[in-house]
């Protein structure tokens, strides 16, 4: 018996019938590869996986360049363009996601992912420099949020979509709709979830489901201690900037080929 299933979530999928990490055009299960089909679906085993469409009228699918790449050479690159090791661990803590799971899981399920803050001022190249380097993990833009925008439950599917992968929370601040999100933003640092009545009423309640790791980025930082010690932090600044640098147009021309280094990575990990 063969059997269909439509995840609406990309990234890392655990279920009884089958477990890996499932991007638009490559999935990577048990130390192999396997390329999608013309659908966008992955046989495994007797299991045809083909990841539903997230947002409306869109390609859900998140692609991975499979060509060989020197992504050592592009971190370095980013590292000139801006003047500083910043964009390094940035670029590290992104890929880092991909295997996150890892960190949740120990003692028992009791770990910890930390959270990212990007900040910088005004015309610093921090929102630039977020888009770009989340082309490592195949996403671009694509998990850009402004909260002013945003729905809780908009927001509670997107962090349940991207599973160990970053969802960036762009243009944070101090006050207004942020302040709302502090208490999940917190709870991300170890999946803990939120706590919600059900729909039906009574005594039912259910948790929320987080996947996903946390990229905030801003000119303010977080009044909320407890959000802040959760937190690496870097800063970028245009007095660090090369005013003429080769370096940024090289980026520009290879975005597309960044994610190469998340192709290598889970193509080489073994279960």
């Amino acid at each position: 018996v063969k059997v269909c299933q439509r995840p609406v979530q990309v990234g890392s999928i655990k279920e009884d019938e089958y477990s890996g990490f499932f991007m638009g055009n490559a999935a990577f299960v048990d130390g192999k590869t396997i390329a999608s089909d013309d659908d966008g679906g992955f046989w495994v085993n007797d299991t045809y996986v083909q990841p539903d469409s997230y947002i409306v009228g869109s390609d859900a699918n998140i692609h991975l360049n499979p060509t060989p790449f020197n992504w050592n050479e592009a971190i370095n690159k980013f590292c000139e363009a801006y003047g500083t090791l910043a964009p390094k661990a940035l670029i590290l803590w992104q890929v880092a996601s991909l295997f996150s799971d890892t960190f949740f899981n120990i003692r028992g399920g009791r770990g910890f992912f930390p959270l990212m803050y990007v900040g910088g001022g005004y015309k610093s190249g921090k929102t630039t420099v977020t888009g770009f380097t989340q082309n490592f993990v195949g996403l671009g833009k694509v998990s850009q949020i402004d909260l002013e925008n945003t729905t809780k439950p908009g927001l509670e599917r997107t962090m349940k979509f991207y599973s160990s992968l970053p969802v960036w929370v762009d243009e944070l601040r101090a006050d207004g709709a942020y302040a709302n999100y502090e208490g999940i933003f917190r709870d991300m640092y170890n999946r803990a979830g939120g706590i919600k009545a059900t729909k039906a009423g009574g005594a039912q309640v259910r948790r929320m489901e987080t996947n996903c790791t946390l990229l905030l980025s801003g000119q303010e930082t977080s009044p909320d201690a407890a959000l802040n010690e959760r937190m690496i932090k870097i800063n970028f600044s245009s007095a660090d900037r090369p005013k003429e640098t080769d370096a940024f147009k090289w980026i520009t021309r290879n975005l597309d080929s960044m994610s190469y280094m998340t192709y290598d990575l889970l193509s080489r990990q073994k279960d």
